[in-house]
């Protein structure tokens, strides 16, 4: 019997191999931008655990019988010409808080000019209320989905000489739901403030994507 294990092993992991490869492969197609290797990371991400400790009994086991405690992540599946992704960053497993809960992907491309377009998908349980007004609705396979292009400040909040006035070098959708637990929630972001915040670009080097791109880039949002 010893004899016929190895072999048989052998024949089970080049099988294993050849499938994860396809579905590799298969993701990247259809998810335009990414490395193979960064493709890898988000097959993995999206079977990690994700539901937050801190939710009550009820929500976690609504959670756990809809999603089977894994994100839904939705990415792009058509992008500008010569955008990639440059950065995967997830935090997810148990023991996590609502807060603490997230997955950030950076997709940009850098310009002729020597400036630099970016933009980030970003997934959470914990998002603050967008102050603005007038979005302009996207339909994709996630459903509608609102869009803010350099809005419009109506925030209460917002010092008295900001107020009312056009946010420049901004576009963000408001939360998407992909799921129907409605859990986590998703933005896209295109903000020179919030990325150069991050280190991501400076304020100088940073230059919007063209609305119509914008549009075309939520529209194609599919879950991965």
């Amino acid at each position: 019997m010893k004899l016929h294990l190895l072999p048989c092993l052998l024949f089970i992991t080049i099988a294993f191999s050849s499938c994860k490869d396809t579905s590799v492969k298969t993701a990247m197609k259809k998810f335009p931008g990414f490395t193979k290797q960064q493709m890898e990371q988000m097959l993995w991400t999206k079977e990690q655990y994700c539901i937050p400790f801190d939710l009550d009994t009820a929500e976690q086991a609504k959670l756990k019988k809809s999603t089977n405690g894994k994100c839904a992540i939705p990415l792009p599946t058509w992008l500008p010409e010569g955008f990639t992704v440059e950065d995967i960053d997830a935090n997810l497993g148990k023991n996590l808080s609502s807060d603490s809960l997230a997955v950030t992907i950076l997709y940009s491309k850098k310009l002729a000019n020597g400036k630099k377009q970016a933009f980030i998908i970003e997934t959470r349980f914990e998002f603050g209320d967008l102050p603005y007004s007038d979005p302009i609705f996207i339909t994709s396979a996630l459903g509608n989905i609102c869009l803010f292009y350099e809005p419009v400040d109506d925030s209460i909040y917002t010092d008295p000489e900001g107020w009312g006035k056009k946010i420049k070098n901004c576009a963000i959708t408001d939360l998407i739901e992909c799921d129907s637990a409605a859990y986590p929630k998703y933005v896209y972001m295109s903000i020179d403030e919030f990325l150069a915040q991050d280190n991501i670009v400076s304020k100088d080097n940073f230059e919007m994507i063209p609305f119509e791109d914008t549009k075309k880039i939520i529209a194609s949002m599919q879950k991965l």
